[in-house]
């Protein structure tokens, strides 16, 4: 009987190793991917200065061909 709780507790002490180990394997997954969606929302707020710039930039393009035309 005692060999019996004594296997018991062995395979409990081994499954909780391999859940602590899969548990830090999801922890540093799911510290990635934050740090990825911080990558992402930052990328997100200079989106719209970026296109902004775009827009002036075709703007400045557009003057200069309508200014160039004549001459």
């Amino acid at each position: 009987m005692l060999d019996d709780v004594d296997q018991f507790l062995r395979e409990v002490v081994e499954e909780c190793a391999l859940l602590k180990k899969e548990k830090d394997d999801v922890d540093r997954k799911i510290e990635v991917l934050a740090d990825k969606v911080r990558e992402y929302r930052n990328d997100e707020d200079a989106l719209p200065k970026l296109t902004g710039a775009q827009r002036q930039g075709h703007q400045v393009v557009n003057e200069a061909n309508a200014a160039a035309d004549p001459l």
